[in-house]
């Protein structure tokens, strides 16, 4: 038996079949990270005039998360970030997701390499975390100018109550009222007179 070497192989462990389950579970984290990242940077980018177009920047997830789909719900956004003849493209989707894409690649490579490797998902370092709302620079509002409004001519109201116009308006108003009082007298006389 001098010239007969044997290596014996026991697998303690067999990680194969939960490797797959492990690898979705990591892709699905990332893909979460970067959307929601991509999220939070195209509403600090966005040009605000009313808010409605930040606010309807969100994140949908497809493909049990594989698939993260980011952007705006209302119809006139595709408008700001292509621009069309009458507007120029203010981007505001496209730079975020560029900035975002970097780091996405280079975290879901380690991620999937040391999976391979160990067979255990990594301790990542977390991206710095994605600013909320409140925190975004808000854009100073441009000072509008105040438009200059027509002198409005006040009468005071003493010249109305003793002059001949209020005298002629109280005689107008006097007439009005005794007119419908006599057609009302002469209607009830004329129902008493009815047997």
């Amino acid at each position: 038996m001098a010239g007969r070497t044997g290596v014996t192989v026991r697998i303690v462990s067999n990680n194969l079949p939960h490797l797959a389950g492990f690898m979705r579970r990591a892709a699905v984290a990332e893909v979460k990270r970067a959307s929601y990242s991509v999220e939070a940077q195209a509403k600090g980018k966005v040009p605000v005039r009313t808010g409605t177009l930040r606010r309807s920047i969100h994140s949908v997830f497809e493909n049990g998360g594989l698939t993260g789909l980011i952007g705006p719900s209302v119809d006139y956004g595709l408008f700001v970030e292509m621009g069309t003849r009458h507007m120029a493209a203010r981007p505001y989707m496209r730079p975020a997701a560029e900035a975002v894409l970097p780091t996405f690649a280079t975290r879901l490579k380690m991620v999937i390499e040391s999976i391979a490797a160990g067979g255990a998902v990594p301790d990542l370092p977390d991206l710095p975390p994605s600013p909320s709302l409140a925190s975004i620079p808000r854009k100073p509002k441009k000072a509008r100018r105040a438009k200059a409004k027509p002198a409005r001519k006040v009468k005071p109201k003493h010249f109305e109550s003793t002059g001949f116009k209020a005298a002629e308006k109280r005689h107008r108003e006097y007439e009005r009222v005794s007119k419908r009082a006599e057609r009302t007298a002469r209607a009830a006389a004329r129902r008493r007179r009815k047997p």
